[in-house]
């Protein structure tokens, strides 16, 4: 279910009534910004915060600390695509579930890795539609509703990884359920923008 608050004093009246898995706000508030609601936020509940921006050209008014831990989660630019959604919402079901489902599933694993809001947006709807149809196409051909729930629940999970070191750590953690990585060139490695850190 998708609740819509009209602002951000409405937005923390529900978050205290009633349970919710995730909050996507946008950039211009009007009472505070982005930073100080996602904060707000999490002293309410302990959930997702993603920053939805209407076009890359948004992106030069993000401050870098907006994205540190803690605040807001994840930024995706929204580009009149309505598919980012079903992106934001796999991405971080596929971060929750990654542990438990290559335990005892022994599903696989693609990492992707990618530091720009700009082009992991794009990225990412395209990667998911194209895992969901072939799923979608497997449970056509299966038998009973029991292995068609079996079959989408064991599609590839994606991870998202935005610097060197978070990358090197899931492949290390799931190097026997990778089925690949898809990498950038130039991303964050040791704190610095490496022009060469996807060659390493």
């Amino acid at each position: 279910h998708i609740t819509r608050a009209a602002s951000v004093t409405r937005a923390l009246e529900l978050l205290q009534k009633r349970n919710f898995d995730l909050v996507i706000t946008m950039r211009r508030l009007g009472e505070i910004n982005p930073q100080k609601f996602a904060e707000q936020v999490k002293t309410v509940q302990d959930i997702p915060v993603v920053l939805l921006l209407n076009n890359s050209m948004e992106l030069e008014y993000l401050p870098s600390r907006a994205l540190q831990k803690g605040c807001i989660d994840r930024a995706f630019v929204w580009n009149g695509n309505s598919t980012v959604f079903v992106a934001i919402i796999k991405l971080l079901e596929d971060r929750m579930n990654v542990i438990p489902d290559t335990d005892a599933g022994d599903v696989r694993v693609i990492i992707v890795v990618e530091d720009s809001i700009r082009f992991y947006s794009l990225y990412l709807p395209t990667l998911y539609t194209e895992i969901m149809r072939q799923t979608q196409r497997l449970i056509h051909e299966g038998g009973n509703d029991y292995h068609s729930l079996l079959q989408m629940r064991s599609r590839p999970k994606i991870l998202l990884a935005d610097t060197y070191e978070q990358a090197l750590a899931d492949y290390e953690k799931y190097k026997d359920n990778l089925i690949g990585v898809i990498t950038d060139i130039k991303f964050p490695r040791g704190g610095v923008l490496d022009e060469d850190a996807g060659y390493y």
